[in-house]
């Protein structure tokens, strides 16, 4: 019979085995990733200056890729793994501090499959792994590609942003940041996998005309990887 993996340590080393296999097997897949700016009173707090936060915020919608607008990537079995989690690194996943999970289900699913579920705790400013470090700098990296806050910083300071603002401040708060796989356990072979992040983006400054602007925005990002081929 078909032993369910059960604890967060069983459940973290099921899911490191899976993936780690498959990237290793240079896995054939298909994946699309994409994002969500949701403009709900939850999702969305203006603490001042609602003017310039919803320019800001049209601005930052046309970056992200919604799910309609994002295209569907398929990769050839034997071909580049590097956008595979955990991007640009060699495994695909690194993450080996069991306190660090807040909650992990495993399940047996009715095609005989196994379905596991692992939600992280809180981290701020979580940090990608380094290129090809193996090295994570944060844990949430550590299993997932959380934007970098230099990148936010970089983008605070692009020619179209700095018409509108100055002196801008950005910091990302992950939280419940979620992966979701099933696998075969007869051969722990990788069927699907789905990464869910909220970053809590809190975004503060002056605007060029209109004075002080704070806002906290959550942008919810997900990657969905299928039609696994071995």
């Amino acid at each position: 019979d078909v032993k369910v993996p059960s604890g967060n340590a069983e459940i973290l080393a099921a899911y490191t085995n899976v993936v780690n296999k498959a990237k290793a097997a240079k896995v054939g897949f298909t994946k699309k990733e994409y994002q969500n700016v949701p403009d709900n009173s939850t999702d969305r707090k203006i603490e001042k200056g609602s003017f310039i936060v919803n320019s800001l915020l049209t601005l930052a919608k046309s970056i992200f890729k919604t799910e309609d607008k994002a295209e569907t990537e398929i990769k050839e079995k034997g071909s580049d793994m590097k956008w595979f989690p955990v991007p640009k690194n060699e495994k695909g996943c690194y993450l080996t501090d069991v306190n660090f999970i807040k909650s992990a289900e495993a399940k047996k699913l009715t095609n005989g499959n196994i379905e596991l579920k692992i939600v992280l705790k809180d981290e701020q400013d979580s940090q990608p792994t380094p290129d090809g470090s193996g090295a994570p700098l944060s844990k949430v990296g550590a299993m997932f590609y959380p934007i970098p806050v230099e990148d936010i910083q970089t983008t605070l300071k692009d020619p179209t942003v700095s018409k509108l603002i100055k002196d801008a401040s950005a910091t990302v708060l992950y939280k419940d940041s979620t992966a979701v796989i099933e696998y075969n356990p007869a051969n722990d072979q990788l069927i699907k996998l789905e990464h869910n992040l909220i970053g809590g983006l809190t975004l503060r400054g002056k605007a060029v005309v209109g004075g002080e602007f704070g806002v906290v925005q959550n942008v919810y990002s997900t990657m969905k990887i299928w039609d696994v081929k071995y």
